[in-house]
């Protein structure tokens, strides 16, 4: 079945809307918050899960901002709860989908009229997901392939992180204002076992910045593909970033994760990313 169905736009649901036509009472869950749980290999547990769409005995009963009351009715002495992550895709507040590579929670409850169900859930990466870490920085910088050639302009581990004891850092001085840094290792187009890619990275900047990637193939130079421009961003942030459509081509053979200044900026400033990782199917 293809994965590509997780892509579908989720039209955000008024939950006071949705039983209007009934006077039966129902029960709520009570979702303050969520969290993320990950594995040796997937990196830190960082996320930025805004809303969560939640299935009923198999029936959506919308999507829900954080933190959540939901209200829930059913007919049976039991009900079964699915719950679904939902990010917003490259950052954009207006494109919120389901996040296709978290598994769902399931839950199952004796129906309680009028009674609160306090739910807080702890998504995974599903089973069949890669997450390759691109780069935490902890042990060392792994942004290092100058493809600006700027030898003397390069990324540096820094404290100065909310995550574990290392970020990566640029400072971008006036005389030394542009640059194009990618992950030193290739990633391999063979590898990727569907057209659903994503880059996950934490980050903050004084300055913008352009996030994409380097393609490679053969006979062809490098090219840069800029995906977004992230602005700038005073506290870290989460970022999702779908690269799918870079990656269309036939000719690509390998590519790098590139961050990059994609015009010169005449603004001295650093920009700090953390936890970057690629994950795909």
């Amino acid at each position: 079945m293809k994965k590509i169905l997780f892509f579908s736009i989720i039209v955000m649901l008024s939950s006071c809307s949705l039983f209007d036509t009934f006077d039966d009472v129902p029960m709520y869950l009570d979702i303050p918050s969520v969290g993320l749980s990950t594995t040796t290999g997937q990196g830190l547990n960082t996320q930025k899960i805004l809303d969560v769409e939640v299935f009923a005995d198999g029936f959506s009963v919308g999507v829900f901002n954080l933190p959540a009351k939901v209200p829930i009715l059913s007919s049976n002495e039991s009900v079964e709860i699915s719950i679904f992550p939902v990010i917003r895709n490259n950052g954009i507040l207006s494109n919120p989908v389901k996040y296709p590579f978290y598994e769902r929670e399931d839950y199952s409850f004796t129906f309680e009229a009028g009674e609160e169900k306090l739910i807080v859930p702890v998504f995974k990466y599903r089973s069949d997901a890669f997450v390759k870490l691109i780069c935490d920085f902890e042990v060392g910088n792994c942004i290092t392939f100058d493809f600006d050639e700027n030898f003397d302009l390069r990324f540096e581990q820094s404290s100065e992180t909310d995550y574990g004891d290392f970020c990566g850092k640029i400072t971008i001085e006036e005389s030394n204002t542009f640059f194009e840094k990618a992950s030193f290792e290739g990633i391999q187009k063979s590898s990727l076992t569907s057209n659903i890619v994503f880059l996950e990275m934490d980050y903050r900047c004084d300055n913008d910045f352009g996030v994409g990637l380097i393609l490679s193939g053969s006979g062809e130079p490098d090219f840069p593909a800029y995906k977004l421009v992230l602005n700038k961003q005073e506290n870290w942030n989460k970022i999702y970033i779908e690269v799918s459509q870079l990656l269309v081509s036939n000719n690509i053979e390998s590519f790098r994760v590139l961050l990059g200044t994609p015009t010169t900026t005449t603004s001295p400033g650093s920009v700090w990313v953390d936890n970057i990782k690629l994950v795909h199917f």
